[in-house]
């Protein structure tokens, strides 16, 4: 009901969907449909069951400005075959326009068929606000989707849902809205997560997904799921920041499939990474030369005074290669070392250098 933020919007199209299971048009006028409330029978300019269009004009209702409520609903149908096929969510595109002077007076609602009763989801009110043009019924897209996931098998074969105007006087001028299309999609969790680009306090976040929106939480290794950092992208790689030197930490993600927070996949991890320490921040030695960096295997190294020591550290900061050539050139083999990133560091009798080096 909401033009940007209505119950769910999606500003791009639904992402990581499957072949769409359930697909409704409700192809007004709709004898199937049902119209009830208190209102003025000529407001109701356009009536879905015999109508092409549902529209209110408050400008016709008698006492000018009175209240008015009217509900349009739709037939009971199943979502079952979707949710049995991996659908667990639909997603509709719904033409409209309105002027409201007060909020949640247009809404949207789905019956619970457990309970008895019709569910507001958070976000199934309009604003008070213009969208497009009643009078004519210049409408706009907005696309209003719900996650069933969750639901039992009693509400998906008894599903059905409305579309309201609840007016105390005075807090709508009108309403217009073409017959609404109903696809369900599945929500599918990222994959391939991976991490890359890891600093003392820092590291780049990756994952493979068709989605367009994302939500990572991350933390320190074995934390719980909801009491990590959290953070929303639009892109991907995602750099992430403020880590502590030294740690190891697991990171999730997860497809918000609906740019919402009604319609998001599982989430997908842990994977987990480790921090530089400190103690192998790159610093330079005076006179010494590596190469070639990056390297398949073999590493040279060449300085202005004897190599005392020479060690390979992984991003974890763990010793793997420890040698003490006391020369002024020496090569090690790194053909055994997985491809990644690695920190050399280098000593002499009056100075030490640290080097990050790449094995491919």
């Amino acid at each position: 009901m909401k033009k940007n933020i209505t119950l769910i919007l999606f500003i791009a199209l639904f992402s990581s969907a499957s072949a769409q299971i359930l697909t409704r048009n409700e192809n007004w006028p709709n004898a199937s449909w049902t119209v009830s409330g208190v209102y003025t029978p000529a407001a109701l300019v356009f009536n879905p069951t015999v109508d092409n269009k549902f529209k209110y004009d408050a400008a016709l209702a008698i006492p000018l400005g009175g209240a008015a409520t009217i509900f349009i609903e739709s037939p009971v149908f199943s979502l079952k075959p979707a949710f049995d096929g991996g659908e667990k969510a639909f997603r509709m595109d719904v033409f409209l326009s309105f002027q409201t002077l007060a909020a949640n007076v247009l809404f949207f609602e789905y019956w619970n068929a457990d309970s008895g009763t019709w569910v507001l989801p958070p976000d199934g009110t309009a604003p008070a606000a213009t969208q497009g043009s009643y009078t004519n019924c210049t409408n706009t897209l907005n696309d209003i989707s719900l996650d069933f996931s969750t639901f039992s098998t009693n509400q998906l074969l008894n599903f059905r849902y409305r579309f309201g105007i609840n007016d105390a006087g005075g807090q709508i001028a009108g309403f217009c809205m073409n017959s609404p299309v109903l696809n369900s999609f599945s929500c599918m969790p990222p994959t391939n997560l991976t991490v890359t680009n890891i600093g003392t306090s820092n590291a780049t976040l990756d994952w493979t997904s068709s989605g367009t929106n994302f939500e990572i939480e991350y933390g320190l290794q074995g934390f719980t799921l909801g009491t990590g950092m959290f953070q929303s992208t639009n892109t991907h790689p995602a750099g992430i920041a403020g880590l502590n030197a030294g740690a190891t930490y697991d990171f999730y993600v997860r497809d918000n499939c609906s740019n919402s927070q009604a319609v998001k996949s599982a989430w997908a991890g842990p994977q987990s990474f480790t921090t530089v320490s400190l103690g192998l921040i790159e610093q330079t030695l005076k006179g010494f030369k590596l190469y070639p960096n990056p390297t398949k295997g073999i590493i040279s190294m060449e300085s202005e005074k004897a190599l005392n020591e020479v060690k390979i550290f992984n991003l974890a900061g763990q010793e793997l290669v420890n040698v003490k050539p006391n020369k002024l050139n020496t090569s090690i083999d790194l053909s055994s070392l997985s491809s990644g990133f690695y920190f050399l560091k280098v000593s002499t009798d009056e100075d030490s250098g640290t080097y990050k080096i790449l094995k491919e």
